[in-house]
This record gives structure tokens, C-alpha cells and sequence, in this order.
């Protein structure tokens, strides 16, 4: 699917999340499984950044649990969508009988959206080994960047992991150039 205008993507959501609130009121929706089901790519930064303008609108009210940025529509995201055009509501149907080819009903498909998402300790993980690796590849195996990295990776497998370690750890990290946007993709996965 085409990636959609930022207006366009905006009115989605909330349509998405005012269906979910009528499924059910007191949950909230994950912005990382909506922009997944609406195929939809976007690094964790960006879904957080669109999170909170839908915050700083007054549309959403969010949650950011570890790997995640949940929310949930709010009256005055739900009179915004009222006030649109009869025209978006038919485009929104058309985009929702889109997704509907792939899953089995608007409920399953709504439903999706209060699973919980991936875990966010393989994803990280998985960041931290694709790290190691160009570490690996300028500096060499014994690099106290790569002992870095093992002390983050060990503290995020722990139950109460230590931010202020990961963060001072990242902090150190975020020296080296050729590593800085990796780097920063970490720390919008971790909450430090």
C-alpha cells in the first residue's frame, strides 16, 4: 500500500482508534500494530512523534509503555471526526475494505490492535546485535564499545533493568559518529 499524506494517515487513526473505543472504551490502541495493519512504515520515533501531536491536538489521550505508544481517541478527537466531510467517511470505508482482504473481519481486525506488540526485548535485542556487528566491522572484537553494548543488552534482560546505566552506557556510545543513528533508534525504544 502507498505511503498516505500526513492529513490523510492522521484521519485513519482516529478512525481506527474511534472504532476500537466503540469495541472498547477502556482500552487503548497500539500505534505501532494500527500503522502495521494500515502497512504503514514509520521507525519507532516517527510513531511516537504522531502519538503525541495527536496528544497536543487533544484528539488522543496516550500511554508509552516499554516498546510501545498506545492510545485512545478522545471526545474531541471524536467530534473532529464528526465534523469531516461525508467524503472521508466513504474513503474510509473503502480503505478499511482494503484491509479487510487480509483479515477475517472489522472486529479481528480492530481486536489486532490490542495485542500486545512484539516484544520490545528481542526487538532491542536484535538492534544491539546489528550494532555489535559494524562495531565489530570498524573497531574490532575487544572494543570497549562492544562490552558497552553486553552491559545494555544484560541490564534490558533483567525484570527491573537499571536506565540510568543503559543511559549513561548510550550516552558514551553516542560519541562515535558512525554509530549515532543507531544509537538514537535505541533510545526511542528505551525510556531513558
Amino acid at each position: 500500500m502507498e505511503k498516505l499524506k500526513y492529513t490523510i494517515l492522521i484521519d485513519y487513526v482516529l478512525g481506527i482508534l474511534r472504532i476500537a473505543r466503540q469495541e472498547k472504551p477502556s482500552m487503548y490502541a497500539s500505534l505501532v500494530q494500527t500503522l502495521q495493519i494500515m502497512k504503514q512504515k514509520f521507525t519507532f520515533g516517527e510513531i511516537q512523534e504522531l502519538g503525541k501531536y495527536l496528544e497536543a491536538r487533544g484528539w488522543a489521550k496516550l500511554v508509552f509503555p516499554w516498546g510501545d505508544v498506545r492510545a485512545q481517541i478522545t471526545t474531541a478527537g471524536m467530534v473532529y471526526l464528526d465534523e469531516k466531510k461525508e467524503d472521508f467517511n466513504k474513503e474510509f470505508v473503502e480503505f478499511l475494505g482494503q484491509l479487510h482482504k487480509e483479515k477475517k473481519s472489522e472486529k479481528d481486525l480492530i481486536l489486532t490492535l490490542f495485542n500486545e506488540t512484539d516484544d520490545p526485548k528481542i526487538t532491542i535485542g536484535g538492534l544491539l546485535d546489528n550494532l555489535k556487528e559494524k562495531i565489530q566491522e570498524k573497531e574490532g572484537k575487544g572494543a570497549d564499545t562492544i562490552k558497552d553494548l553486553e552491559v545494555i543488552k544484560l541490564e534490558l534482560s533483567k525484570n527491573d533493568p537499571d536506565f540510568r546505566l543503559i543511559e549513561n552506557k548510550l550516552n558514551n556510545l553516542s560519541k562515535y559518529s558512525f554509530i549515532s543513528s543507531e544509537i538514537q533508534e535505541l533510545k526511542d525504544y528505551i525510556p531513558v
